[in-house]
């Protein structure tokens, strides 16, 4: 094969990602021809992705070293003891190795001492054998020496050296980092954005050293940024693991036009998945969806599947970060916003000018937050800044003689007209009076919209709905429900009675999706799994639930829901939602309003909480 097997098997799965299940099959055969290897790996792949809720934080090109070297692998490899003769040896007659520290797709790490060097701790990474059969996993392992190599940033991790075992398998020595991960220090709640815009400021400056030498890391992370606490408290960054890091002008072997898809996913830049080169504005992205996580405590996009993930990179950020975390500024949100674009030009092509700016309006954050509360008007009181016209000074001896000089029938008109004009301002002013202040209170209008994406059993093709035809038998769709307000989201699908089990199932929220939690945020586009029309000809019925707070009874239904592996609900705990969602419906006084050009409903209603009941019919 002229390219690596995993860069093939990269650019089939990919390749396979939009296209419908039911006709993978016969593309991945068509596409992998006779090698059993490479149809093998692509399958593990689409398997993988679609079972594992970890698939998508994993990194993509060390988890193919993963599948690859274990075709290779012998059985001493696949024993974690089978490299421990290293512990306790002395590399390079300077290194005393002294324990593993974990193992990768590439290979193992140590943790040693340089004698030479009071002791010092250092770690040493060392290839697998399996590795060294595949003639680019040893590219890029040298390729990281070059790397680190090139680079001297403080913070960034730094290379002591590197050589060959005497029995070749290739190792490299780099500097120990005491500390914590990222990902340790982002609650649920997000950072402390003060701490947060230290950190990021410095991941700026590193990357923009980094870039400078031509060097792009391509799996910028969480995981991948240590945070080191030094004696007079101050909190310092080492960006590490430039395992799969693009090296232009490498020495030690050219640079190919088209990049491979490698890093993990949720991190990954759009054009880095769509396979095209990759540039500073890649880690850009990948540091905005650092930021994104930092300051919200969660990441902008949290798909269930590969083919997800796709489709809302393409439709951009579903939730604003101040719908998430109020106290942030419209300004940080729109640098964010910016990092998280698209199109790589559209992006800041500075990572350095990135954090600055990051750094800059997040630490004005809780200024601009007393300011909002109003601390006090921004000029004082009219009354202390007021000019009054001088008074015209009298002789207290001599008095006003004006009116003394008018006759008594002229005093009589004056005082007549005086007061017509006191009884005309009465009756005009009791007109303009406001009216009387009442105790009652109007509850404000909530709203959401559905439709439907259907994709017919016959000829595949999809389409948007509002439910209201007759469906299928067989037909696919898949719920879209959006709101314009941020509260909670809950879906529900109560389908024909099953003889061996509950046919209530909760669809959203699940574990998979948005971390398992019923948040919905402002404009935030909410698309569930597909679901299948099936059975004899009926009617099924979906229940969608908007509330503006958590609601406790669909919160323990949602507990219970998760413990199985469709979402069915039963017993006592069907009882209460079904109870809650016929008396809040009633209730609601809900209506909607059917907008057949865009094939979409908008449901409304006064109050906290909105029910509406769907039904679908198929034949």
């Amino acid at each position: 094969m002229e390219r690596p097997l995993w860069d093939c098997v990269q650019e089939i799965y990919y390749s396979t990602l939009p296209i419908a299940p039911s006709e993978r099959s016969a593309f991945i055969e068509s596409a992998c021809g006779h090698d059993s290897t490479l149809l093998r790996e692509v399958h593990s792949l689409l398997a993988a992705d679609d079972s594992s809720d970890g698939f998508l934080e994993s990194p993509v090109f060390k988890l193919g070293l993963k599948l690859i070297a274990s075709e290779g692998a012998n059985g001493r490899e696949r024993v974690s003891a089978s490299l421990d003769h290293l512990i306790g040896t002395m590399i390079d007659e300077r290194y005393l190795v002294e324990k593993e520290l974990g193992q990768g797709g590439m290979g193992r790490v140590y943790l040693a001492r340089d004698v030479t060097l009071h002791s010092r701790a250092v770690v040493i990474k060392v290839l697998l054998e399996a590795s060294l059969q595949d003639p680019y996993v040893v590219k890029k392992f040298r390729q990281e020496v070059e790397a680190l190599a090139r680079i001297d940033h403080p913070h960034v991790v730094s290379v002591l050296g590197a050589g060959t075992l005497s029995d070749g398998k290739l190792y490299i020595v780099m500097q120990y980092v005491s500390g914590k991960t990222l990902r340790s220090e982002i609650p649920t709640e997000g950072m402390n954005l003060e701490r947060a815009a230290l950190i990021l400021q410095q991941i700026g400056a590193a990357l923009d050293d980094v870039h400078e030498k031509r060097i792009f890391h391509r799996d910028l992370k969480p995981e991948n940024i240590m945070l080191q606490i030094h004696k007079n408290g101050r909190e310092s960054v080492k960006v590490v693991d430039f395992g799969i890091a693009k090296v232009r002008d490498s020495v030690i072997a050219p640079s190919t036009i088209n990049d491979v898809r490698v890093g993990t996913l949720l991190y990954m830049s759009p054009e880095q998945l769509r396979g095209q080169r990759v540039t500073a504005a890649s880690d850009i992205y990948s540091m905005a969806v650092i930021a994104y996580e930092m300051v919200t405590g969660r990441r902008p996009f949290n798909p269930s599947s590969g083919p997800q993930l796709l489709e809302m990179l393409r439709e951009g950020v579903p939730v604003r970060p101040v719908d998430l975390r109020a106290s942030l500024s419209t300004q940080t949100q729109a640098i964010i916003l910016r990092g998280l674009s698209f199109e790589p030009a559209a992006r800041h092509q500075s990572a350095g000018e990135f954090g600055e700016l990051l750094a800059s309006s997040l630490l004005n954050e809780e200024e601009t937050a007393r300011a909002s509360k109003g601390a006090g008007p921004l000029t004082e009181p009219a009354t202390q800044h007021s000019f009054a016209r001088p008074a015209v000074k009298q002789n207290a001896n001599v008095p006003n003689t004006r009116w003394m000089n008018l006759r008594k029938p002229q005093l009589v008109v004056i005082g007549l007209i005086a007061l017509l004009l006191i009884s005309a301002a009465a009756v005009f002013l009791n007109q303009k009076k406001p009216p009387e202040p009442t105790n009652e209170v109007t509850a404000p209008t909530r709203s959401f919209t559905y439709s439907l994406t259907v994709q017919r059993t016959g000829d595949n093709k999809t389409y948007q709905s509002t439910g209201q035809e007759v469906f299928e038998s067989g037909d696919k769709f898949r719920l879209n429900v959006s709101s314009s307000h941020p509260g909670y989201l809950y879906l529900f699908n109560e389908g024909p009675p099953e003889p061996n089990g509950s046919s209530f199932t909760l669809i959203y929220p699940t574990p998979a999706t948005n971390s398992g939690s019923a948040t919905l945020g402002a404009d935030q586009y909410v698309r569930t799994n597909w679901n299948t029309f099936k059975g004899q000809p009926g009617t099924e019925n979906f229940w969608i639930v908007w509330s503006a707070s958590p609601v406790s009874q669909l919160e323990s239904a949602k507990t219970e829901a998760f413990k199985r592996q469709n979402g069915a609900l039963t017993n006592e705990s069907l009882d209460l939602v079904k109870t809650f969602l016929i008396t809040t419906q009633e209730a609601a006084k809900t209506r909607y309003a059917t907008d057949k050009g865009n094939q979409q409903v908008t449901v409304r209603g006064a109050g906290d909480v909105l029910v509406r009941m769907l039904q679908f019919k198929h034949r």
